[in-house]
Formats: structure tokens, C-alpha cells, sequence
């Protein structure tokens, strides 16, 4: 089980999940995971090192403005590669 103690003093739980921390100023802090419907930008955010695999996976223009919308469901989508095995390589999950 991971668990993430936020600057809020608030200690979430959750099996396999990645977990994204956002900081709303001193005291409001949100707390969501990371899935299929993340956008490629808070992926990148939030996982940096996720970038070898998507290389790997073809797609080279992490940087384009593209990549601030369109989410990691479309991205596999528009690059022909099956969701589940590049949700799998950035160890996150589907919903």
C-alpha cells in the first residue's frame, strides 16, 4: 500500500495507485492519482522519469503543446499502441 503524508498533515492510502500531490497554497493541498485519463503534461509532472518509457513507446514530442490536453488514453490511441501494456510500463492504472 502506498501512502503519501501531504504538507496538510493528511495521510492518504491507496494500493497501487500513483499519487499526485498538488500544493493550492499553505493549507489547501489536493491529493489525486494518476490514470489513464491524466493528461501527458501531469504525467511528465509528476513522473519525469516516465518520459524513457514513453519514448520507447514512440512518441517523441513530450514538449508540444499537444501534450497539455491530450491525455495518456488519447496519446496511446494516436500512437497505436495498446493502453493496457503502456499503463502497465508507466506503472499506473486504468482508472
Amino acid at each position: 500500500m502506498n501512502v503519501l503524508l501531504c504538507q496538510s498533515r493528511q495521510i492518504v492510502s491507496a494500493p497501487a495507485l500513483s499519487l499526485k500531490c498538488i500544493n493550492r497554497g499553505r493549507d489547501n493541498i489536493r491529493c489525486m492519482a494518476l490514470n489513464a485519463d491524466s493528461t501527458i503534461a501531469d504525467l511528465l509532472r509528476e513522473k519525469p522519469e516516465s518520459a524513457q518509457v514513453l519514448f520507447r513507446f514512440g512518441m517523441g514530442c513530450l514538449g508540444c503543446a499537444i501534450a497539455n490536453n491530450e491525455t495518456i488514453r488519447e496519446a496511446a490511441q494516436a500512437h497505436g499502441v495498446p493502453l493496457e501494456e503502456m499503463l502497465s510500463a508507466l506503472g499506473i492504472p486504468e482508472a
